[in-house]
């Protein structure tokens, strides 16, 4: 069996580099500090030209020339001598906590639907760590505690949960937009409604790599399981010329909502949270409405 750093450096030989290599480059740490490699590395989603992302996580800032602080978080970027770059990213544990505790609150949510109406909505830097956390590779120190805490099963849900709210609010703008016969705002809107589409669809095939830069490479890779003609049709609506005509907009939210059916029953809790959010959750769904 592989272990973590057989793993990380499978990933690194064709940067000609080892872990051991790597950790020269990483801030000195407490014992109970954690280092992993996260990005489109350890995704697999990185090319030859690709950067080398570490997550460091400690107690205590570390002792090194860290220079972008943002929100308890800050970044380092080393270039080694053969030209390789290499992003350092620091987090401080206290920070960890206080997202642990918003997802907390938002799982209770979903599993509870009849005892609260409170999604917490986590910003790009929290649903980044997120999915660092579950799916980081482990170089040193152990990520036991989050792995208690960040479950996959539980991001997913989560992830296709937000995305269809989203999808909900942006297919009633682009009605909007229809019924005052504005066709390129309506259009504009549509696209975007898509886009949340496609966002709850990677997610429900497992992908937790949330950033809108990263859907288009992820739905490709998930062609196999949606299919040629929906990966297709996808794409017609992704890069599609504004529409002209109320009917046109109306095809492409029934697409949409068609899909987000498939996508609810894979994801069958969230059938029921749905229902239960339903009377909540006042979206115009159709031109009818």
């Amino acid at each position: 069996m592989m272990t973590n750093h057989d793993l990380a450096n499978e990933y690194f030989s064709k940067f000609n580099l080892t872990v051991a290599d790597l950790l020269k480059e990483s801030p000195e740490l407490g014992s109970d500090g954690v280092i992993m490699l996260i990005g489109s590395v350890s995704d697999g989603l990185a090319t030859p030209l690709s950067d080398i992302d570490l997550l460091v996580v400690g107690e205590r800032r570390p002792d090194s020339d860290l220079v972008l602080r943002e929100s308890n978080r800050e970044r380092a970027i080393r270039v080694l001598d053969s030209g390789q770059e290499i992003n350092i990213e620091y987090w401080e544990k206290d920070r960890l906590r206080s997202i642990a505790e918003k997802f907390a609150k938002s799982v209770f949510a979903i599993n509870n639907p009849a005892l609260t109406d409170e999604i917490v909505v986590f910003d790009d830097h929290e649903l980044r760590i997120i999915h660092y956390l579950i799916n980081g590779i482990i170089l040193s120190g152990s990520k036991r505690v989050f792995d208690d805490i960040f479950k996959t099963d539980d991001f997913i849900d989560y992830l296709v949960m937000f995305c269809a709210t989203r999808f909900l609010a942006t297919a009633e703008d682009s009605i909007g937009q229809t019924m005052e016969n504005d066709f390129v705002c309506a259009s504009h809107h549509l696209r975007m409604a898509i886009e949340f589409v496609v966002g709850a669809e990677i997610a429900s095939l497992g992908h937790t790599l949330s950033h809108p830069r990263w859907r288009l490479k992820l739905l490709r890779k998930s062609q196999p399981e949606i299919g040629e003609d929906v990966y297709n049709e996808y794409l017609s609506y992704l890069f599609a010329k504004p529409s002209t005509s109320k009917e046109d907009i109306e095809k492409g939210l029934q697409f949409a909502q068609n899909r987000l059916g498939t996508i609810f029953m894979r994801r069958p809790k969230l059938i029921v949270a749905t229902v239960a959010l339903r009377d909540r959750m006042k979206f115009v769904t159709s031109f009818g409405t």
